[in-house]
């Protein structure tokens, strides 16, 4: 049998849902579990807000609520769709 490499990402767990939200590229870095980045974090970025993918209620969560997530993240789902700007709305404003 052969067997496939895990995939592993960091992310948070939804307050609301329980499904994991994958961490931004920016919170990345400042959640290594290395002593010398956790000295570098200000008080203001221990705390940040994400938006569930599945969801979509955004909730703030800790760096302490980072956790190492197996699989690969979810994409998110836009259940409402975006509906196109009509001429005349356009028009009217200038």
């Amino acid at each position: 049998m052969i067997q496939l490499p895990v995939q592993h990402y960091l992310g948070v767990l939804c307050v609301c849902c329980r499904q994991p939200i994958p961490l931004p590229a920016n919170r990345k870095e400042a959640a290594q579990h290395d002593p010398q980045s956790l000295s570098l974090i200000s008080e203001n970025t221990r705390m940040f807000n994400l938006r569930c993918n599945l969801c979509e209620k955004e909730n703030f969560y800790n760096m302490t609520d980072v956790i190492e997530i197996e699989g690969s993240p979810r994409l998110r789902t836009r259940s409402t769709p975006v509906r196109p700007r009509s001429k005349a709305a356009r028009a009217a404003n200038g």
